[in-house]
């Protein structure tokens, strides 16, 4: 049986490149994981950040020029 109780909420990505912005309206509340980190994904693959937490993003050395653009990247989802 459903429980009609609660309102269904949807949650909305955020599109923005800005760090310090929520990536979902979806907040983990300890009980919503899958939820939540279903959105959190969908949002770090369409901003092409996803590898970064996956392990799939490999550093480059400290002293390539890219390395600075990496690390910019890898912090933006830490």
């Amino acid at each position: 049986m459903t429980d009609t109780s609660k309102p269904i909420t949807s949650a909305h990505a955020i599109h923005v490149e800005n760090p310090t912005l929520r990536l979902t309206t979806s907040k983990f509340d300890g009980k919503n994981f899958m939820e939540w980190s279903q959105f959190v994904k969908i949002s770090l693959k369409g901003k092409g950040k996803f590898k970064y937490i996956s392990g799939a993003a490999e550093p480059p050395d400290e002293k390539d020029p890219k390395y600075e653009s990496w690390d910019t990247k890898n912090y933006m989802v830490v």
